[in-house]
């Protein structure tokens, strides 16, 4: 099965799953299920972070889809939902069975199957844990619970805060293969040959973890397909089906990771200055591409600067932990530019547009982005800007 994406889109209600999965039954259960089919796997195992920081843990359409196509289709389907504190699994078998042992095709064995599945649902909501998320460990205790490859569910917000995996430290910027390959030479990632994986419901936040932005939200989809690829499993998938978001059953608090978000001040004149942080553009590291999400950000910019009249500069800076100063001239200068073009492509009259410019790491030391001796990601992140000013005209 082709490595990839899910970006079905819920039209319905969020509390209309079992309607969805009648009508996704025929047409995205054969799709899903083609992974573990071809590879004769008839377990599913379903790992879940539960953390206070993210909703209820709940299975989508697709994913409900699978274990009822699965029930239906095998002679011995199972799904192992793994206690997110415990560790401890719980196996439910799905084909259901005759005293005799041999499988029930009777008049029953529909409603048989749907009780199973059911009570599958019921575990994964019951899930709850008293520890900060740490999803790598969760991908390495769900592959430990199978004798050999099967399917693996990932039900978590993926902002983790533990582990090798520390987004408050790595960010929201750094490259996904430079991420994966980094944590492979520390042996973080765990092996999954031949394991099909599904993550669901990354991105998915809960007071008072900060709600991530299309922007965040790809770069934690990249991080984690990365991880998987380089576990070596049979395919990587990241379902973005859109669900409710139903209050969690931890109540422990977690830490939370800082998400980028843009700062507007109004100075003399009625001049107009954003502060973009890259990452809040969607920025990957060393790239001067914007991200998904990047023009809804910059919107309202150009629809204030329309409206006033105003004259655009655009200033980028770099931080200075790494790269030449010529290096991160350019870079900066690149992102400035990147974000020029995406304003005039929302409308910005050429006329409107003054200065675009990079101000590399603008006399910032590299010595600003040490704390205790090492880098601190953190405190990086708040060089790496582009800032937007829109000046109106005199009188």
């Amino acid at each position: 099965m082709v490595e990839g994406a899910r970006t079905l889109k819920a039209t319905t209600k969020p509390n209309s799953w079992h309607r969805w999965v009648v009508a996704l039954s025929v047409t995205v259960a054969l799709l899903v299920a083609g992974c573990a089919k071809e590879n004769g796997q008839e377990t599913i195992v379903i790992g879940e972070t539960a953390t206070t920081n993210e909703p209820m843990p709940q299975l989508g359409p697709s994913e409900i889809a699978l274990l009822d196509h699965n029930a239906s289709t095998s002679v011995d389907a199972q799904a192992v939902v793994i206690n997110p504190d415990t560790d401890e699994p719980t196996t439910v078998m799905l084909t259901p069975h005759r005293p005799d042992g041999q499988v029930d095709y009777g008049p029953t064995a529909s409603s048989k199957i749907t009780q199973a599945v059911a009570e599958v649902e019921k575990l994964v909501s019951a899930g709850r844990s008293d520890a900060p998320l740490d999803l790598l460990s969760t991908m390495a205790t769900a592959a430990r619970t199978s004798v050999g490859p099967a399917t693996m569910f990932l039900i978590s917000s993926g902002v983790s805060t533990a582990g090798g995996l520390d987004l408050r430290q790595v960010g929201w910027e750094d490259g996904p293969q430079t991420l994966a390959a980094a944590l492979g030479e520390k042996g973080l990632i765990p092996r999954l040959s031949g394991w099909d994986v599904i993550y669901t419901g990354l991105g998915d936040t809960q007071e008072p973890q900060a709600p991530l932005e299309l922007p965040q939200r790809a770069a934690l989809s990249s991080y984690y397909l990365a991880i998987c690829r380089a576990s070596g499993a049979a395919s990587c998938e990241v379902d973005q089906t859109l669900r409710d978001t139903r209050r969690p059953n931890s109540t422990t608090p977690e830490p939370t990771v800082a998400v980028p978000e843009p700062t507007t001040v109004v100075g003399p004149g009625g001049a107009t200055t954003t502060r973009f942080p890259t990452d809040s553009l969607g920025f990957a590291f060393d790239s001067a591409r914007l991200g998904p999400g990047a023009d809804a950000q910059l919107e309202p910019s150009v629809a204030q600067a329309i409206a006033s009249q105003s004259i655009v500069t655009v200033a980028g800076t770099a931080s200075p932990e790494a790269g030449t100063g010529s290096y991160n001239q350019w870079l900066s200068q690149a992102r400035s530019e990147a974000v020029a073009k995406a304003m005039q492509s929302l409308g910005l009259p050429a006329s409107q547009l003054g200065s675009v410019t990079g101000l590399g790491t603008n006399g910032v030391p590299a010595s600003d982005c040490i704390v205790g001796g090492q880098i601190d990601e953190v405190v990086c992140s708040q060089y790496r800007t582009v800032v937007v000013t829109l000046t109106p005209p005199r009188g």
